[in-house]
């Protein structure tokens, strides 16, 4: 579980788990247009376009190239993106 300050992500394809970890923020792309999802969003279902998935963490911002899918954010800052494919574009 995670502490108010951080937000558990999981980014998961049909072959696994791409990124589980603690993250500050998260911008990606839905249906209704791009969100950012800070600690304590409220629960939300999304449809997610393909793109990208920008996760800023503690050591940085990491960009993930990711397919079509959902975006579950649940209670207590959890983050699930269930996407077609997933791969790390770059690191900062």
């Amino acid at each position: 579980m995670s502490n108010n300050q951080n937000i558990n992500t999981k980014i998961i394809t049909p072959t696994g788990v791409v990124f589980s970890g603690d993250t500050e923020s998260i911008n990606i792309m839905t249906s209704a247009g791009e969100i950012t999802i800070l600690p304590n969003h409220a629960p939300l279902i999304s449809k997610i376009d393909g793109g990208h998935a920008k996760l800023r963490t503690e050591d940085g911002e990491q960009i993930y190239a990711i397919g079509e899918g959902v975006l579950e954010i649940r209670q207590n800052s959890e983050v699930i993106i269930l996407v077609s494919n997933a791969e790390t574009a770059t690191s900062a």
